[in-house]
């Protein structure tokens, strides 16, 4: 890629991290600058420069960081003399700078043009932020390897907003998890308390049913028999009232 393609592609996804108003000033200063014969180099060095909301600087082929910006400085910490001529992966953490993951995105880059990613990147001061980084091969009309352009974000505030999100959500989901155990429990002894209380009803009213059944209805009362035959008496009155009551 030319770096004018470049310059194209780096305004267009700065766009898409918020399309503020310095990106549309960046994309209108561009069109001016080719519309009046600037030279290419001079347009990236005039434009770029000035950018503070994101890292953009360039690398040689083999990594070394080659020009610098404020938003670079601003983001990471380095002043422009204290990084020219170093190798990027100084941005990195000391394991993955040791374990070659640095040279791993250039070759990914160089292969498939770019190479964009997330993750934790160190500023000079030893502090860490998260980082989008995206690293574009940079090649001339030959098609040779100029180099690579990269653009770093910080993202930690998004990252930070993400956390708290999910957290909010999970605790949510548990007091809606602890909500549930409690329905089940109350559920529970609701139906420990009804087979509690239908076993210990049972007896009273078997007692009440055969106190109530058509066999138990009539009273009770006595017999005797007289001259005229058998029949009840009824309590609290003589035989004798009885019979006389009858003739």
């Amino acid at each position: 890629m030319g770096l004018n393609r470049y310059i194209f592609e780096v305004v267009d996804k700065l766009g898409e991290g918020g399309g503020s108003l310095q990106v549309r000033r960046l994309k209108s200063g561009i069109s001016r600058a080719a519309s009046s014969g600037w030279e290419t180099e001079e347009m990236f060095r005039l434009l770029v420069s000035r950018v503070r909301d994101y890292a953009i600087f360039m690398l040689d082929p083999d990594g070394r960081v080659v020009t610098w910006n404020a938003g670079a400085e601003r983001i990471k910490g380095y002043a422009a003399d204290d990084i020219i001529g170093r190798h990027f992966s100084v941005f990195y953490p000391e394991e993955e700078a040791r374990s070659g993951k640095p040279q791993w995105e250039l070759v990914v880059a160089a292969a498939e043009g770019r190479c964009e990613l997330e993750g934790i990147r160190v500023r000079k001061d030893g502090t860490t932020f998260w980082a989008n980084v995206v690293i574009t091969a940079l090649r001339d009309e030959s098609g040779r390897l100029r180099g690579y352009a990269k653009v770093t974000r910080d993202i930690s505030q998004q990252k930070e907003e993400e956390r708290l999100r999910l957290e909010q959500q999970r605790a949510e989901a548990e007091q809606l998890r602890q909500h549930a155990s409690r329905m089940a429990a109350l559920e529970k002894s609701k139906t420990e308390f009804l087979n509690l209380a239908s076993h210990e009803l049972r007896g009273p009213l078997v007692v009440a049913r055969g106190y109530f059944s058509p066999r138990s209805s009539a009273p009770s009362w006595p017999r005797w028999r007289s001259s005229s035959g058998s029949c009840w008496r009824r309590p609290g009155s003589s035989p004798t009232s009885s019979s006389s009551a009858a003739r």
